[in-house]
């Protein structure tokens, strides 16, 4: 299982977890989330997607691109994965690294493991750009 989590200053890190069941994590995080004394609401969405963009620079494997959906471009491609969204609305004023949204994969172990480092690569490229 593959989790975006995208934070108040539009930065994000992406975290791999032990197989878990779909509903078990979501429990988990619901749990955790209504013991907030600064959290309004909350909202679970299914059959959504998550878009990355990964510079053309970095090689995309065959075997990513044939179980992802790839737009190539000439300055980058775009991943389009399936995911659940998990989004958080606060009363408080954010911090920085205030958790806003969780993208959460569920995916096979093998695609886990090839696409994981693609993204960091991609995340790692974009911050050097960025400086």
């Amino acid at each position: 299982m593959l989790v975006v989590n995208k934070y108040a200053d539009n930065d994000s890190s992406i975290i791999q977890y032990e197989r878990k069941h779909l509903n078990t994590y979501l429990a988990q995080q619901i749990k955790s989330i209504t013991s907030m004394q600064d959290v309004q609401s909350f909202t679970v969405e299914f059959k959504m997607t998550s878009d990355f963009i990964v510079p053309s620079k970095i090689p995309i494997s065959r075997f990513i691109k044939n179980r992802v959906k790839v737009k190539t471009y000439s300055e980058y491609n775009y991943l389009t994965v399936p995911s659940v969204l998990l989004q958080i609305q606060y009363t408080e004023e954010l911090h920085n690294d205030t958790i806003m949204w969780k993208e959460i994969m569920v995916l096979p172990k093998k695609l886990e493991k090839k696409l994981l480092p693609l993204l960091e690569k991609a995340r790692e490229y974009d911050l050097s750009q960025k400086k």
